[in-house]
């Protein structure tokens, strides 16, 4: 019997010693955590980091979490104690339409509490999005209206109108549903604010690279293509065509004569005589600008987002001032927002941000100050890549949300 006992000690021993050697027992992990939002209910969701996160030795188990709330940032109460495998609670009875912010404390005996990133949420009531172009069951990015709403363009890689996996521009008839190809291998391409013309990048494949290779218009009156300028790839790069709110300009971001290819500026070019002016000077200030970008009704102002070298890496939203070159910042916040779009009257932004802990689309009131959150749901994903916002009216946007394994053209509500 003393055989048997020593050899179970033995093998207690060494499966003790293998697993206290697989965890560092100096620091404990902090759940990774969202928020979906519901009406007058907020469901947080927590999950163990560990699984998809490298570590030299993982950190060891908390002993308990313990959830807080606010409505004001300024005092937070106590929700819940929770046990650690704990993936799911919601809290229940808040306000519709008012902010909430939450934070997970992480207990652990003799050590000091670590503390998760503080997450805003807006519960309301829930307003199914309406999709757009439902007949295609193809993948479609960065969907855009003409201004007289007549035509959809988007990009796409696997549209049946031709055999091929290359990222396509296409144009869809709202009136008759034909779709018709613009050009292979396109990406960032936006209409004109007053006319059923398109301003893209086409793309050149080196390899298995794909560099910007020249700027252009499409016509959809008389289906013609014509360049603005041919892009030196091996010096510098060009991304994010946008018309000017007139119509007579075109802006995207360059970094022709910067020191990096990727620190862009803002550049315009006048379509008909092709000159080009570069517009600001991001690189010397050190912003790098990420996201998409709009320009204001007014044409006084450009909306961009971006984040300054000497700081996080978190985007934060600015207004250049198109005439002075000055560059002011818009919103600040703990989290990253990013792509602005402001509406046809100036009132008001939306824009895409990480509050929740997923990237959805937000709006911001000039005037109020107050933030709408649009989406929040279960179900839709937001990418700044692949999903851009534009304004149909005052109270509506259209942007690209993931579902079902493919992007869907969305019409949303705002109240």
């Amino acid at each position: 019997m003393r055989y048997y006992i020593i050899l179970l000690l033995i093998a207690w021993s060494v499966f003790s010693c293998k697993k206290d050697g697989d965890y560092d027992s100096s620091f404990f992990w902090c759940p990774a955590i969202k928020i979906e939002k519901g009406d007058k209910s907020v469901n947080l969701i927590l999950s163990d980091p560990r699984a998809y996160t490298e570590y030299i030795k993982s950190p060891s188990d908390p002993d308990y979490f313990e959830i807080y709330y606010s409505d004001n940032q300024l005092s937070y109460t106590l929700f819940k104690k929770l046990d650690i495998t704990t993936s799911r609670v919601s809290l229940t009875n808040l306000n519709n339409n008012e902010p909430y912010y939450i934070f997970v404390k992480v207990i652990k005996k003799n050590f000091e509490p670590v503390y998760s990133d503080t997450l805003m949420t807006i519960p309301s009531v829930y307003s199914e999005p309406e999709e757009l172009l439902s007949g295609i069951n193809f993948t479609m990015e960065r969907v855009n209206i003409s201004c007289n709403k007549d035509y959809f363009s988007f990009v796409s890689n696997n549209c049946p109108v031709q055999n091929t996996r290359t990222d396509n521009l296409y144009y869809r008839s709202i009136s008759t549903g034909s779709i018709g190809i613009i050009e292979e291998d396109v990406y960032n391409a936006e209409w004109s604010p007053v006319s059923n013309a398109l301003t893209y990048l086409s793309h050149v494949r080196v390899g298995n690279w794909i560099y910007p290779a020249e700027l252009k218009i499409f016509d959809l009156a008389t289906k013609a293509q014509s360049g603005l300028f041919k892009i030196d790839y091996d010096k510098y790069y060009v991304s994010s065509p946008v018309f000017s709110s007139n119509g007579e300009l075109i802006s995207f971001l360059s970094s022709e004569n910067n020191s990096s290819k990727f620190f862009y500026d803002l550049w315009t070019i006048d379509p008909l005589t092709k000159v080009k002016t570069k517009i600001s000077n991001f690189e010397s200030i050190g912003l790098t600008v990420s996201g998409t970008y709009t320009w204001s009704s007014n044409g006084e102002f450009i909306y961009l987002s971006g984040y300054f070298n000497s700081g996080n890496s978190r985007n934060a939203i600015y207004k250049f001032h198109v005439s002075d070159r000055e560059l002011s910042r818009v919103l600040s916040s703990d989290w990253s927002d990013s792509s602005p779009s402001v509406s046809p009257d100036n009132s008001k932004m939306a824009f895409i941000s990480s509050r929740t802990g997923n990237d959805e689309i937000w709006i911001y009131d000039f005037s109020s100050t107050r933030y709408i959150q649009v989406t929040g749901n279960p179900g839709y994903y937001f990418d700044s890549r692949y999903s851009n916002i534009q304004w149909l009216s005052n109270d509506e946007i259209l942007i690209t949300g993931y579902k079902d394994n493919t992007f869907k053209a969305l019409r949303v509500h705002i109240e």
